[in-house]
């Protein structure tokens, strides 16, 4: 419940932002994201519900592929390309 509450407090925050700002907080976030960014986090968005159905650019399906490729070499599964 902490969490909802907390994200809808965030959300009216984030609506009365200036274009400015949300500009700023969004540069904040990409840079944050290029620092910590792994491609198991892509391959985590990709296999999520919500964002299964969407159409992916080509880094995001090779953040995908390796992280595919690099579990099923650990787990000893061949992978066949179709």
């Amino acid at each position: 419940m902490y969490c909802l509450t907390h994200a809808c407090v965030l959300r009216v925050f984030i609506l009365t932002l200036s274009p400015w700002s949300c500009l700023q907080v969004h540069q904040v976030f990409a840079n944050r994201w290029a620092a910590f960014h792994a491609p198991v986090m892509t391959a985590a968005f990709k296999l999520h519900p919500e964002f299964c159905r969407r159409d992916t650019d080509k880094g995001t399906d090779a953040d995908f592929d390796k992280v595919i490729t690099d579990l099923a070499k650990h787990l000893g599964i061949l992978l066949l390309r179709l």
